[in-house]
């Protein structure tokens, strides 16, 4: 049988608690759009648990969790995540956790645009009340295709994937041109992460794939060949 929960309410329904009570009778559970704007809520006899991006069908330890196509993925945040819910005694492995080959990534400047327009909006009492973590940026560079997937970290030396990074990179670089944060480059910013300075933005031979690899495959995410459907 399949069931689906569906927030109508913009947020704060209680799915994250509905899917953990039919996650005791599920074999599989999946998240399929979204991002780490999410705060799903569940309480039970292993504590309290706070679940961004993980489906709350993790912690039901025979149910195979999938994040999917639709949603938008920052790579950081399901690392810490992951570490986090570990301490709790949760396992995490490629055998519970699957990641969609599809799933679009969410990059560091799409949290930078959205502080900056959260900041902008502020000035003049219009702001959303955005949780900036980038979403609505990460879904609009998606429907722009100014925007790698999952599946693309294990094809970073194909010649059209550095083909996207460079065609993403210049695109950036003309939306934000004007927006030199804290003394960094945008290409500073992309790369922070991996420890790592690019001083020239405008050639993608300076942001070679290891970089990439370095900055997203840390060892919650390195099991991506095993966890990764299409």
């Amino acid at each position: 049988m399949l069931t689906a929960v569906t927030g109508i309410n913009w947020g704060d329904e209680g799915k994250g608690r509905v899917i953990d009570l039919l996650a005791e009778h599920a074999d599989i559970v999946v998240r399929y759009q979204g991002g780490n704007n999410a705060g799903h809520t569940v309480v039970n006899k292993q504590g309290k648990f706070i679940l961004n991006l993980l489906p709350s069908g993790i912690l039901h330890p025979d149910v195979v969790c999938v994040l999917g196509d639709g949603m938008v993925i920052d790579l950081n945040h399901l690392s810490n995540e992951i570490a986090q819910i570990r301490t709790q005694d949760v396992s995490v492995s490629p055998k519970n956790l699957k990641l969609s080959t599809r799933a679009t990534i969410s990059m560091p400047w799409h949290k930078i645009q959205d502080e900056l327009e959260e900041e902008r909006l502020s000035k003049s009492g219009a702001a959303f009340g955005s949780t900036k973590r980038g979403i609505a940026y990460a879904y609009s560079d998606k429907y722009r295709k100014k925007t790698i997937r999952l599946g693309d970290l294990l094809h970073l030396d194909d010649e059209n994937v550095q083909a996207r990074l460079k065609t993403m990179l210049e695109a950036k670089t003309l939306s934000l041109q004007a927006a030199i944060i804290r003394n960094l480059c945008l290409c500073q910013l992309f790369c922070h992460g991996a420890g790592r300075r690019l001083q020239n933005m405008h050639l993608i031979s300076q942001i070679p794939a290891h970089s990439l690899r370095m900055h997203y495959q840390r060892e919650s995410v390195l099991y991506l060949k095993h966890s990764l459907v299409q």
